[in-house]
C-alpha cells in the first residue's frame, strides 16, 4: 500500500518551531556566546502542575480565563525576546504550527491579552509572563487552537529561518459539540497489468475534512471488489492523529492485487477519533462514501475484439465461400442447359 499525506493550510510557514520544546540557535555575532539556548513552557502554578506540556482550558462565552507561561534562558548572557500569541494550525507535514508573524490572527490568537510582549531574561534564568484569554460574546461552540511563541527579539541578518518555540493552548468553548468528518474529492482510477493473466491496482485521491467543531483524528480504510462482492480488497493509511476544525487533509492509497471485472466498487470509511487527552460527550460516527469504478483489462479487451475480429472475419469468409460456389453451381447448370440439342417436331 503507498500513500501520500498532503496537507492544505491557511498560511505556509518557513520556521522551525518547537512546542514545549527547546530552540537552539547561533547568536549574534557581537556575542560572546556561540549559540542561544531557550524554552517556553507552561508555568508552575496552584492550580496547575509543573508536568504540563500545553494549556487546556475550557471557557464560556464572554468569560476570561487566566494563566502563565515560563521563559528560560539557558545563555551565559541576557537575551531579549519577543512573546506572541497566535491562531493554530497544521503544517504541511501534519504537525501543529502556529501561523508565521506576518500572518494576521483571525481567531484564537486575537484573544490574548499577554502581560508582557517584550522582555529580557537574565542569564541562565527564567522569568514568568502571566495572559488572559477573553472569549468573545459570539464566539462559537468547539474547539479554537492557538498558542503562545517565543523568539529573539532581533535576529541575525543571516538567518533566513525564524527560530522560535511554543506552548499551544487547547481553547473550547461551551456549548454544543459535533464530532463530523466528511469524505470530498475522490478520483478512482484502475490500471490494468500488462500481462492478461495478472491482476492491476486501483489508486484512489481523496480528502477528510473536518467539519465539525473540535479537532479529531481519523483511521480511513478503502476497499474494492468486483461485482457481487469478489475480489475483495482493503487497506488503511493509517491513523491520522490530528484534523483541526474546518481543515482538510488529502491522501492517495493503491489497493494492489485487483481483477479485470469489467465493474466493481470503491467504498472509503473515515472513522473518527479521539485525539489526546480529549474529551468528546458526543457519539462518534464513521463517514462511509462509494464510488463505482470500470475495472477492464486493456490487454484483455484487446485480445476480445481480436477474437470477436477472428469470429467475424471466419463467418464472412465462409459465406463469401458458399456464395463463390453457389454461383459456380448455377454457372454450371446455365451451361449444360444450353449445351443441350432442340428437341425435332
Amino acid at each position: 500500500m503507498k500513500h501520500i499525506h498532503t496537507f492544505r493550510s491557511v498560511a505556509a510557514t518557513s520556521l522551525a518551531l518547537l512546542l514545549s520544546g527547546l530552540a537552539t540557535i547561533p547568536a549574534h555575532a557581537e556575542t560572546e556566546s556561540e549559540e542561544i539556548v531557550f524554552s517556553l513552557t507552561p508555568a508552575e502554578t496552584e492550580d496547575h502542575p509543573d508536568d504540563r506540556v500545553s494549556i487546556r482550558a475550557e471557557i464560556d462565552p464572554g468569560a476570561s480565563y487566566s494563566d502563565s507561561v515560563t521563559l528560560n534562558n539557558y545563555t551565559e548572557q541576557p537575551v531579549t525576546f519577543q512573546l506572541t500569541a497566535a491562531d493554530g494550525m497544521t503544517s504541511e507535514s501534519g504537525a501543529f504550527d502556529v501561523l508565521s508573524p506576518d500572518a494576521a490572527s483571525e481567531g484564537a490568537g486575537t484573544w490574548f491579552e499577554l502581560e508582557q510582549e517584550t522582555i529580557t531574561v537574565a542569564a541562565e534564568d527564567e522569568a514568568t509572563v502571566d495572559f488572559t484569554v477573553t472569549v468573545p460574546d459570539n464566539a462559537t461552540p468547539g474547539d479554537h487552537p492557538a498558542g503562545i511563541t517565543a523568539s529573539l527579539a532581533e535576529q541575525a541578518e543571516e538567518l533566513n529561518v525564524l527560530s522560535r518555540v511554543g506552548v499551544r493552548t487547547h481553547l473550547r468553548v461551551t456549548g454544543d459539540i459535533v464530532p463530523t468528518l466528511q469524505i470530498d474529492d475522490i478520483e478512482t482510477t484502475y490500471s490494468p497489468s500488462w500481462n492478461p493473466f495478472a491482476p492491476g491496482e486501483v489508486t484512489t485521491r481523496y480528502s477528510v475534512t473536518n467539519a465539525g467543531n473540535v479537532r479529531l483524528g481519523t483511521d480511513t480504510t478503502v476497499a474494492t471488489s468486483g461485482l457481487f462482492g469478489w475480489n475483495y480488497v482493503s487497506s488503511s493509511i493509517g491513523e491520522v492523529r490530528e484534523i483541526l476544525p474546518g481543515d482538510t487533509m488529502s491522501f492517495e492509497t493503491t489497493n494492489e492485487h485487483v481483477w479485470p471485472l469489467v465493474f466493481g466498487s470503491v467504498d472509503l470509511e473515515a472513522v473518527p477519533k479521539i485525539v489526546g487527552d480529549d474529551e468528546i460527550d458526543a457519539e462518534l460516527v464513521s463517514t462511509t462514501h462509494s464510488e463505482t469504478i470500470v475495472l477492464i483489462s486493456w490487454v484483455w479487451l484487446i485480445i476480445v475484439v481480436l477474437i470477436i475480429g477472428a469470429i467475424i472475419l471466419a463467418i464472412w469468409q465462409r459465406k463469401r465461400r458458399a456464395a463463390k460456389f453457389e454461383a459456380a453451381v448455377a454457372t454450371a447448370a446455365k451451361k449444360q442447359t444450353e449445351q443441350q440439342p432442340t428437341p425435332v417436331a
